[in-house]
């Protein structure tokens, strides 16, 4: 997805679901509105993401990734400079609701690491207005990332539970 915009007008709509040996890349400024789950990859093995330049506005959640099975090869972050993770007003279809969560990673590794250019203040991904901009969960649960600017996050910039951070 090259500069493209995806939103829904009344109701939140499911997301993008990524599925197991598939690479999906969203750069250039898109921006993706109104969904549940935003890009989700649940029990994929081999799926690599490349995201860049992109704003998540008013959604659930930005980036849902999930494995019950330690057997599994985590999706892998490619590329991810630039991104935005934001909520500007209440979901659609509900009245005070507003984003719960950027990046949700349940039982996945994942290394989120920026690539710099030559004005390193402009790389980073910002996560404003959300209750938590990452949330961690499950033992097998590891982040390595960098660049990472949290604004007005209700609960948490990070919340871990039984995860590891680096």
């Amino acid at each position: 997805m090259d500069n493209c915009k995806i939103f829904s007008c009344d109701d939140l709509w499911k997301g993008i679901e990524v599925n197991s040996k598939t690479d999906l890349v969203i750069k250039n400024y898109s921006v993706i509105e109104d969904a549940e789950k935003t890009v989700h990859a649940i029990n994929t093995s081999g799926a690599t993401l490349d995201i860049s330049t992109t704003t998540f506005n008013r959604n659930l959640i930005g980036i849902y990734l999930s494995n019950s099975s330690p057997n599994q090869y985590d999706p892998v972050f490619k590329n991810f400079n630039k991104n935005e993770f934001t909520c500007t007003s209440t979901l659609n279809g509900f009245t005070f609701k507003r984003s719960e969560v950027g990046i949700y990673l349940n039982n996945v590794n994942a290394n989120i690491k920026t690539t710099l250019s030559l004005n390193i203040l402009d790389d980073y991904t910002l996560f404003e207005n959300h209750d938590n901009g990452v949330l961690l969960e499950g033992s097998t649960t590891f982040l390595s990332a960098d660049y990472l600017n949290f604004q007005f996050c209700r609960n948490a910039g990070i919340m871990l539970s039984g995860s590891s951070i680096n």
